[in-house]
């Protein structure tokens, strides 16, 4: 299932429906609480065969892959960014692999290591 994995704060947004309307409102499906988010921020619809994102009008725009956009068609790894919260399209597996490399611990040791290296 297409999935938004989130970059680096905010929920995932699993694209398990024909639209998906995201902001800060109730009536929203996918609530985002950030004041940089529109009420009615952006919505994401299945269209054929292809995942479309379209701005609502919201202040702070909604981004693909660095560009601000009314419209955009997404691809597999396109950044989409919804004011500041940052997004990437994945699938099932591209989220347990993110999740997996997120959550890893870095260890004292290999710092420790790499900075006693270069003492050499």
């Amino acid at each position: 299932m297409p999935t938004l994995i989130a970059v680096s704060f905010g929920p995932d947004i699993p694209l398990d429906r024909r639209s998906i309307l995201i902001g800060r409102h109730p009536v929203c499906d996918v609530l985002l609480d950030s004041l940089r988010v529109s009420r009615r921020h952006c919505i994401i619809t299945a269209e054929s065969d292809a995942i479309v994102v379209r701005d609502l009008g919201s202040t702070n725009g909604t981004w693909v892959n660095g560009r601000r956009v009314a419209r955009s068609r997404l691809r597999p790894g396109d950044e989409v960014s919804i004011a500041h919260m940052h997004y990437y399209l994945g699938d099932a597996e591209a989220l347990t692999f993110h999740a997996a490399a997120v959550d890893r611990p870095t260890r004292p040791e290999d710092e420790s290591a790499s900075a006693n290296s270069s003492d050499v």
